[in-house]
């Protein structure tokens, strides 16, 4: 069996999947260790159904790692099942991924914006400023670009 006919296997298995206590750590170790990707959009919801709080940690490495680029919108959605207050510098960093995560960690943000304190707020309030500020000299170096290359914008 080579590896593509293994991955078809495993990923049609996968919705005969049954995560319990007795096997939840492998399953973890598992989204935690692998470059699968059919386990990237698959394992994260299924594990979220347990409620297990050791989730949330692998989620938020895995938003980080640059292997998951096209494929973080499941590990926001299983993490905003979660309490993610403590992953907010995360969530303001996804704010400028692709389309799907930017919506999603915008209104994980929102949901939570209630429950911030005064100094989570105005901290979070910077870092946006600050990605506003980058934005706008990307914008304005942009816009130079275009008119050293005489494209009208």
């Amino acid at each position: 069996m080579d590896k593509i006919e293994f991955d078809e296997l495993v990923y049609s298995s996968m919705n005969h999947l049954v995560i319990n206590q007795d096997n939840i750590a492998f399953f973890l170790q598992v989204l935690k260790e692998t470059d699968n990707r059919d386990f990237w959009l698959i394992l994260p919801l299924e594990l979220c159904k347990t409620g297990d709080k050791r989730l949330v940690p692998i989620l938020a490495e895995l938003l980080e790692d640059s292997r998951t680029v096209n494929y973080r919108g499941n590990f926001l959605t299983a993490l905003a099942e979660y309490d993610y207050s403590e992953y907010i510098d995360l969530l303001v960093k996804l704010l400028n991924d692709n389309w799907e995560v930017r919506n999603k960690a915008a209104d994980m943000l929102v949901r939570i914006q209630d429950n911030l304190s005064i100094e989570k707020k105005s901290n979070l309030k910077d870092k946006i400023l600050n990605s506003l500020n980058s934005m706008d000299e990307k914008c304005s170096f942009l816009c130079d670009v275009c008119g050293e290359l005489d494209i009208e914008v």
